[in-house]
């Protein structure tokens, strides 16, 4: 390789180096213009990102307490639908039962029994309803069932009765409310949860909402007392006594109506705490909205003088050109 052509390499590299560089400013600064933000910090912070860092800890904080206002959202937005529909399938079954009278054909008294052990199965599957994989109304234990089948329920009822030699439509209503007491069957059988709270849902900056609600809740356990009543109308018991139907049907009618008054507090509180999570997502958004803007304002640029530096660097390539081109036969349009 000739001296002459060892030159021309060096000055090629050269000029294609420049090239390069110049190319990126301008790309740079068209960008910045049209964001009118800075790309490079610290252009625009010399070198300092304390604030920037500040600003950016402070949204980082926001995006976690928002993931957990969203999860907390999602879960009580769960429990109020499925109290919702615990509570239509009880006013509807009350209504039924203490109608019950009126018509209390044994054909009538029959499929009275089998819509509610049937509602009986949908109560409890909306209390086995879960959230993202997290049992609702398990109270701290979040990963399984908290209520057993309703097969499994009724059997033991069943035999609850049987053994305690009930003939009458009020002794089957005691034996019912004595096993769904506290400290009965339920407690044993019935409920697989855990008799400890589930801890308070974390909203935002030192807010929570608690939900102290589980299947064990004195209101459930009336609900299920009374659908369990209207379910086991055809208990051995009192299957040849239609009047004893009649007089269970309205025991259990009664039971549900005082239950439904129960459920509207219970309804009342969990809405309580999804006015709480609204509120707190409202004033992280608006502390986001300051954050967001106090970062621009610190990102800004000034327009005019990012357009002199464009002018200034696309006249830099036309330079380049103008002294490349005399190397080469190049044309400004291939060069760029």
């Amino acid at each position: 390789m000739t001296v002459s052509s060892l030159g021309d390499l060096a000055t090629s590299t050269f000029f294609r180096g420049q090239h390069a560089r110049l190319r990126s400013e301008m790309e740079t600064l068209i960008q910045d213009l049209a964001r009118n933000q800075v790309s490079v910090r610290d252009t625009a912070l010399g070198g300092s990102f304390r604030a920037v860092s500040g600003l950016e800890r402070s949204l980082t904080r926001l995006d976690a307490y928002d993931l957990a206002a969203t999860e907390a959202e999602g879960f009580m937005d769960v429990a109020q639908s499925a109290l919702g529909a615990i509570q239509e399938t009880s006013e509807e079954l009350s209504v039924d039962l203490l109608a019950a009278e009126a018509s209390g054909t044994p054909a009538h008294l029959h499929a009275l029994a089998s819509g509610a052990r049937q509602d009986f199965e949908s109560v409890i599957a909306r209390l086995n309803i879960d959230y993202a994989g997290r049992s609702v109304f398990g109270g701290h234990a979040t990963d399984s069932a908290p209520v057993a089948d309703a097969a499994t329920i009724l059997d033991a009822l069943e035999a609850e009765i049987a053994a305690s030699g009930a003939t009458t439509a009020t002794d089957v209503a005691t034996v019912i409310e004595t096993w769904f007491a506290p400290g009965g069957g339920y407690d044993s059988i019935g409920y697989l949860g855990s008799a400890a709270r589930l801890a308070p849902l974390s909203v935002g900056q030192g807010q929570t909402v608690a939900f102290d609600l589980t299947a064990q809740n004195q209101e459930v356990r009336d609900t299920l007392a009374g659908t369990a009543m209207a379910a086991l109308m055809e208990s051995a018991a009192i299957n040849s006594a239609p009047d004893e139907q009649i007089a269970l049907a309205r025991i259990a009618g009664d039971r549900l109506l005082n239950a439904n008054q129960d459920q509207l507090r219970l309804r009342a509180e969990v809405g309580a705490g999804q006015e709480t999570i609204e509120e707190a997502q409202t004033a992280s958004q608006s502390e986001r909205t300051a954050l967001d803007l106090a970062m621009a304002d610190l990102l800004k640029i000034e327009t005019y003088e990012r357009a002199t530096q464009l002018e200034q660097v696309e006249s830099q390539i036309e330079l380049l050109y103008a002294i490349t081109v005399r190397t080469s036969n190049l044309r400004l349009s291939n060069y760029l």
